[in-house]
């Protein structure tokens, strides 16, 4: 018998992206992949992925929390933790997202229906476009019923304009692939346009209700940014 799920507590804090896969049903592969990142994976029947979709879990968020050194991770591991503490029919959980283990997250949210690719490289659905990011991977002991795959073609397919093409400073969008190293190197200019935002990201027309307030986009290409400063 399968228990209730009962996200609301995930929601509210806007973590409003949930799929749950039985471990045995996953591809072979990703569980070959996944045993030997996490040697333990036999210990538990169960792997929930957990993101957010649009404005609210940023929204959610207070001065103080963002004040830490990673106040998305921390808050996305806290609310789960809250989530999971009272919910009786977990008996019990590892954390292998957000951490230093290697975790195929676009292998599952493809199998979440929540990944399509897109022309400038980051995950896209009908539903939410590309407003949308993986926040916590947890294995867990329950029995909870397996989520039904989110349905809708890859939007990038279907789109006529490719606006993203066109208003990509260096050319680094196209059809046959996207070139990293211009746009990484032109993100370092001083002057580029894109130092904290992707232009092609911002004009894409799908879902453009659930973009991003300012502060958030800011606050993820600044971070992506002093990454690539860093590499």
């Amino acid at each position: 018998m399968n228990n209730e799920f009962n996200p609301e507590i995930l929601n509210e804090k806007g973590l409003n992206l949930q799929s749950i896969f039985n471990i045995d049903e996953l591809p072979k592969d990703m569980i070959s992949a996944l045993t030997v990142s996490v040697p333990s994976l036999s210990q538990y029947n169960q792997l929930i992925v957990i993101g957010h979709g649009g404005k609210t879990m940023w929204n959610s968020l207070s001065s103080d929390q963002l004040a830490t050194s990673d106040p998305i991770d921390d808050y996305s591991v806290s609310a789960v933790t809250s989530f999971i503490n009272n919910n009786n029919s977990i008996s019990d959980f590892k954390f292998i997202y957000p951490s230093n283990t290697v975790i195929p997250l676009q292998s599952l949210g493809l199998l979440a229906g929540w990944h399509h690719s897109s022309l400038f490289r980051i995950g896209i659905n009908d539903k939410w476009g590309s407003w949308f990011a993986y926040r916590v991977v947890v294995l867990t002991q329950s029995n909870f019923e397996t989520t039904v795959k989110m349905e809708g073609d890859a939007p990038c397919a279907k789109c006529v304009t490719k606006d993203c093409i066109k208003v990509c400073p260096v050319g680094a969008v196209t059809e046959e692939n996207f070139e990293f190293e211009k746009c990484f190197a032109y993100r370092k200019q001083p002057n580029s346009k894109c130092i904290d935002r992707c232009l092609a990201r911002i004009i894409c027309p799908v879902a453009t209700e659930h973009s991003y307030p300012e502060e958030q986009i800011k606050y993820h290409y600044g971070r992506s940014l002093q990454s690539l400063k860093n590499m």
